[in-house]
């Protein structure tokens, strides 16, 4: 029995150290394929042409001494030059995100620092700006963003600005011109509405997606419980059709409200346009008759 087993623990010992013989070999053969295209990606760099300086090395070398002022001159005319290659669009979108995410007046420095475009320079976007609806270019050369809600500034601002609204007759006001005025607008409206200062409601514009009402809190009256309990009350009395409670109504001595709308509406759903009959009447070209006398022509010289 020990000989048996020792036979068979001997066949898979020597099983083992052939698939140990095979896995080696398969690993070595993908290790040489994956050399072989790793080789074959690899170009050598081509010689004669020199690489041309980026603007970081040109920079560097400015900033290390070397070049001296021939160095920085080349480098101000690649940064004017990449930058007149960018479309106008993007320029202004560029600065005019910049002026309302900063919400403060800025000087063409620091427009170029913030967005690599600087207004001093480029005549083109300088214009651009002047003619543009969303940014104030004023005359000492500041920039500033024009929103669409002016001078809005905080929270407090906001609330009355609202309210302000309202009791002028306009009414609600949407969340994209209200977030438009300064860059904490949406947050303050969530902390408006959550210290029941505002109403908001969906709009059904999709693009206004909110829209906003001052709380007016003289309205809010205290009613008593016991009228609370009237009211609840009555509803499990009043009848379900409209004939019925109007007919209940007339009992007591009361007048309906009109339902002027809604029998309108009835009355035009009733009423069914009569429908116009033509009576058509035989029309004969009578006072053609005498050209049709005799046979009829066959072509025109015999006509």
């Amino acid at each position: 029995m020990s000989s048996n087993l020792e036979q068979v623990l001997a066949k898979f010992k020597q099983g083992q150290k052939a698939a140990q013989k095979v896995q080696a070999a398969a690993r070595q053969e993908r290790e040489e394929k994956l050399a072989k295209a790793a080789a074959a990606k690899a170009k050598p760099k081509a010689a004669g042409r020199p690489r041309k300086a980026a603007s970081g090395d040109v920079s560097a070398s400015v900033a290390s001494g070397g070049g001296g002022a021939a160095a920085t001159l080349d480098w101000k005319q690649r940064s004017r030059t990449a930058a007149q290659a960018v479309p106008l669009g993007v320029k202004i979108k560029a600065v005019v995100d910049f002026l309302r995410a900063s919400g403060e007046p800025q000087r063409p420095a620091a427009i170029a620092a913030g967005t690599g475009f600087n207004p001093s320079i480029d005549a083109q976007l300088a214009a651009a700006l002047a003619s543009n609806s969303k940014v104030d270019a004023q005359a000492d050369g500041l920039y500033l963003y024009r929103p669409e809600v002016a001078n809005v500034r905080s929270k407090q601002e906001l609330l009355e600005y609202l309210r302000r609204r309202e009791r002028q007759g306009e009414g609600y006001a949407a969340l994209g011109e209200l977030a438009d005025a300064y860059p904490a607008a949406r947050q303050d409206l969530e902390a408006l509405k959550r210290e029941g200062q505002l109403l908001s409601l969906p709009a059904a514009d999709p693009q206004r997606k909110e829209v906003f009402y001052p709380v007016d809190h003289r309205l809010q009256l205290k009613v008593d419980a016991d009228l609370q309990e009237l009211w609840l009350s009555l509803g499990d009395q009043l009848p379900d059709e409209e004939e019925e409670v109007a007919a209940e109504l007339q009992k007591l001595g009361l007048k309906p409200a009109p339902r002027q709308a809604v029998e309108k509406r009835e009355a035009r759903e009733r009423k069914k346009k009569a429908r116009k009959v033509r009576r058509l009447t035989r029309v004969t070209n009578v006072h053609l008759a005498h050209l049709l006398e005799g046979d009829a022509p066959v072509n025109i010289e015999t006509a």
